[in-house]
C-alpha cells in the first residue's frame, strides 16, 4: 500500500469536506460522516487470521455512513463471516481509489454506517 498517498489523504480529510463514494455494482453510492483512522492491528509479528494474512502492525480504516438502505442485502455477501473471503470494494475519493475489505456494518431504519479496511489505494484513472 502506498502509505504517501493515505497519508496525505488523512490530512486532507481533516481540512477538506472530501466526497467519498462507495463504488458498488456499477453504481456510486454517497458515504457521509467518513473518516479515516491509522489504528494498531492485534498481532505482534506477520500471522494469517481468517485467511488474511496480516503482515503489518497498523492498519487504515474507514468508517462512514450512507442512507442508501437498498445496499444492506449486498452489503451481506462483501464481508467475512458469512462469507469464507472479502470482497475487495472500491471507494472513490477526489483522484484516488481505495481498495477496502467491509468488516462490519451497523445499521437502522435511517442509516447504515460501514467499517473498512483500507488495503490499498491507487490513483483514479477514469
Amino acid at each position: 500500500m502506498n502509505e504517501k498517498l493515505i497519508n496525505k489523504l488523512l490530512e486532507k480529510n481533516q481540512t477538506d469536506d472530501l466526497i467519498f463514494e462507495l463504488l458498488l455494482d456499477d453504481k456510486s453510492i454517497k458515504l457521509t460522516n467518513t473518516q479515516i483512522l491509522k489504528t494498531k492491528t492485534p498481532v505482534k509479528r506477520p500471522t494469517n487470521r481468517g485467511g488474511v494474512y496480516f503482515s503489518d502492525t497498523t492498519t487504515y480504516k474507514i468508517k462512514a455512513s450512507t442512507d442508501n438502505l437498498t445496499i444492506l442485502e449486498r452489503l451481506k455477501n462483501t464481508m467475512l463471516g458469512p462469507n469464507d473471503k472479502f470482497e475487495d470494494l472500491k471507494v472513490k475519493v477526489n483522484d484516488q481509489l481505495l481498495i477496502c475489505n467491509l468488516t462490519n456494518t451497523m445499521h437502522n431504519s435511517m442509516m447504515i454506517e460501514l467499517h473498512m479496511n483500507i488495503k490499498d489505494v491507487k490513483i483514479n484513472t477514469n
